[in-house]
């Protein structure tokens, strides 16, 4: 469900079910949102000798002795009732697998929904889902899925959270489908290897849950009650009890793989050191390795990250860096355990990151000679290696990432002819580091990170650049009250640089820190070699419990505070609040099956006390009765300043705004989906924006899908940024006023010839 909101201004929408009795009593008593007892349940896995055939059928004799779960419980349309068609589940395992059999009946088997696509797709289709806290951790689980043709979906859950989901984690497992008369079946062969726990530990319990997404109603049904209005989710799994897991499996995985690369570009044809069209190939390896059962080792070598889909284009004028989000696969594998953000919401203040992946292999950074009459720049920095641990050690959470990249030249040609290289990116290495301890079964931790960038320096052309940059420190969160629906959170982060005297002007000056503003206390260092800094961050938040939520934050980052040789931070030496209070109701009434509400507020003030930004709005959702889905954000922007619109001039007066955002969903079960998204502001001073972008995607058969999305915007501003012109009675700043309008088509088309070969394309 999209919001423009963090993840702290929104709940988490869960699932829930139970038996049909169960249920009923759920539903009398609202048993989750008003803290009554919570009906736990319970299963066992019994050891076969003989593992099933994974062939779709349930005709193994593993089955024919097995008692079946079931008793499924809606967690939506319909929250708390039973679900409208019949699932029995069917547990087994041996040394190396944990078996499953999901009976999913139906009554109207012709209109089960299962089209063929990729691996993880994640549209229109029914699905089995079996999900694992093999940790017993209450907090992470993985994720085995399958839709009635066979189609895999997997992932990785963290923070007790199913919208905190790594799809990039892709497992070696096994699953057939078949159809009949009364439903379809789903026959799961999960190696342990793929699991991680602590083994030869005698018989211990892990964390289970079963999920049914059928399509054509929107209704997700589930094993283990869990109310939608719940925060949690994995502390809330049933129980798998008495798991024998007596020796740790091997696990080694060894992936190689080519890419091959085409690049035309008449527009350099100019350039004698440039080529119009190159050819390239790589060869290179992905592989994992059990260190123990809970400890694994993943790596690259000679990687080439093809990019599945490019950067969306864009035309920025603001001076302020882009956020693009990581896609290469290697990083996007446990992502989740890296990242830590900065900031209340991206939507507010900005994706910050302490890390932030997209740094290695950018861009070259260094610099050729000016007086140089042709350049020839790489666009990238290949990669020597990768490398990362992640898993439990002694009730420590741990991930630890190191990559290589080697030293990079361009090419410049002189007026006379002469030709030279020189380096832009020299030898540099990056490191992450990441622990934390969970207590209180999974409500409380406590944990730190650091990230470190070192460089070997020794060329001109990238003497603007840190040969050494850190940043980390302390983070931890505390859930208490009953049912753990209250909790506190926050961090303390420092940074240090080291670099030359012109390396650290240039960072002092930049837009993250513009020192030199005339009106700005921080004063210019030019004879610096380091700079250090903190960023901290406090928030108090109801997110269970019955209605209403709500929660503040409080944050403060210092004028040198700096991460951005390996995160990702935008502006620097403020103080920022925000506040929250919201509604949220799953309860049908004549009109809406579900229906939200939510009040925010924030503001910032610079070092100085300038206020730079506070405003507020009002978010609504409503899910109507036919599937179809509005969502609403009314804002208002009061007056501020800003410190980068003169790019390191004084700070200037920014005029009260007027803000909206409407999106509009057709039901997303039919063939032909549509979607109406538009965007706007409008200032005081008579500057504005707004864009319109509709979308349509169409399902013609159970292989093809089409998805075709103009998007048109415009932008007036009336103090566009235009230069800083010097005469003698010195620095003139000029502004204008700007008219943009920006029209793009972003197109996908995909199909699947089989469920492990698919055609996917993407135009912009």
């Amino acid at each position: 469900m999209p919001r423009l909101c963090s993840s702290l201004l929104c709940v988490a929408l869960l699932a829930g079910d139970s038996s049909a009795l169960l249920a009923q009593s759920l539903r009398a008593t609202n048993a989750p949102a008003s803290g009554a007892r919570r009906v736990e349940r319970r299963a066992t896995a019994p050891r076969t000798e003989h593992a099933p055939a994974i062939d779709g059928k349930l005709d193994d004799a593993a089955w024919r002795d097995v008692v079946a779960l079931g008793d499924f419980v809606q967690q939506a349309p319909d929250e708390g009732k039973p679900a409208t068609q019949r699932t029995e589940v069917r547990i087994v395992m041996d040394d190396a697998s944990l078996y499953v059999a999901m009976r999913l009946f139906d009554s109207a088997p012709d209109s089960i929904v299962g089209p063929l696509a990729r691996r993880d797709y994640v549209g229109y289709s029914d699905w089995a889902h079996v999900i694992v806290d093999s940790y017993h951790d209450r907090r992470t689980a993985f994720r085995f899925a399958v839709n009635p043709s066979g189609v895999k979906r997997d992932g990785y859950i963290s923070g007790d959270s199913e919208f905190r989901e790594d799809p990039g984690w892709d497992a070696v497992w096994d699953v057939a489908t078949s159809r009949d008369a009364a439903g379809w079946n789903a026959e799961f062969r999960i190696p342990l290897s793929q699991l991680r726990f602590s083994a030869g530990q005698g018989a211990s319990d892990w964390g289970i849950e079963f999920i049914r997404d059928l399509a054509r109603r929107n209704e997700r049904s589930m094993w283990a009650p869990i109310s939608p209005s719940e925060s949690r989710f994995v502390s809330l799994f049933g129980t798998l009890e008495q798991v024998r897991t007596d020796a740790a499996p091997r696990r080694l995985e060894f992936t190689p793989y080519t890419v091959a690369k085409r690049a035309s570009n008449a527009a350099v044809l100019a350039n004698p050191l440039a080529r119009a069209r190159e050819g390239t190939m790589t060869v290179g390896a992905d592989f994992k390795v059990g260190i123990t059962s809970d400890l694994t080792l993943t790596g690259t070598l000679n990687p080439d990250f093809g990019q599945v889909e490019a950067d969306p284009s864009e035309v920025n004028l603001t001076g302020v860096e882009t956020f693009f989000r990581e896609r290469r696969p290697f990083f996007v594998e446990g992502g989740d355990l890296f990242q830590y953000g900065l900031t209340l919401s991206e939507w507010i203040f900005g994706s910050e990151q302490l890390f932030y992946s997209r740094r290695i292999g950018r861009a070259p950074q260094g610099k050729l000679p000016s007086s140089a009459a042709h350049t020839a720049m790489p666009t990238s920095t290949s990669l020597l290696g990768a490398a990362k641990l992640t898993g439990v050690v002694s009730g420590w959470r741990l991930g630890a990432l190191s990559v290589a990249t080697p030293e990079t030249h361009g090419t410049y040609a002189m007026p006379n002819g002469t030709t030279a290289t020189a380096v832009v990116e020299p030898l540099t290495h990056y490191g992450v580091v990441r622990a934390s301890r969970d207590f209180d079964q999974g409500n409380s931790s406590l944990g730190g990170i650091a990230t470190t960038t070192n460089r070997r320096l020794g060329d001109s052309s990238t003497a603007r650049l840190h040969d050494g940059a850190y940043a980390g420190g302390v983070e931890g969160r505390w859930r208490f009250g009953s049912g753990k629906n209250y909790g506190v959170s926050g961090y303390l982060f420092g940074s240090a640089l080291s670099g030359s005297r012109e390396a650290l002007l240039a960072t002092q000056t930049n837009t993250t820190h513009l020192f030199q503003r005339p009106d700005d206390t921080q004063r210019v260092d030019s004879s610096a070699t380091s700079m250090n800094g903190f960023a901290s961050e406090l928030r108090f938040q109801k997110d269970g419990g019955g209605m209403p939520r709500g929660g503040l934050v409080a944050h403060v980052v210092s004028r040198g505070f700096d991460v951005n040789n390996l995160g990702f931070q935008n502006t620097s030496g403020y103080e920022s609040s925000a506040g929250w209070l919201g509604w949220e109701f799953f309860t049908p009434t004549r009109f809406t099956r579900q229906r939200s509400a939510w009040v925010n507020a924030w503001s910032m003030w610079g070092a100085d006390g300038e206020r730079r930004v506070t405003g507020g709005n009002l978010f609504t959702q409503v899910v109507f009765h036919n599937f179809w889905q509005l969502t609403s954000i009314a804002g208002h922007l009061l007056p501020g300043r800003s410190t980068v619109l003169l790019r390191g001039g004084p700070t200037v007066r920014t005029p009260s705004a007027v803000t909206y955002n409407v999106r509009l969903t057709s039901d997303p079960r039919r063939g032909v989906v549509g979607e109406l998204w538009t965007i706007g502001r409008a200032f005081q001073d008579g500057g504005s924006f707004a864009s319109v972008a509709p979308s349509v995607t169409f399902r013609p058969s159970g292989r093809l899908e089409l998805q075709l999305q103009p998007t048109v915007a415009w932008t007036r501003s009336r103090s566009q940024y235009v230069g800083s012109p010097q005469n003698a009675a010195g620095t003139h700043y000029l502004v204008g006023d700007l008219h943009q309008r920006t029209t793009s088509v972003t197109t996908r088309v995909n199909y699947a010839f089989t469920t492990a070969l698919t055609l996917q394309g993407y135009a912009q």
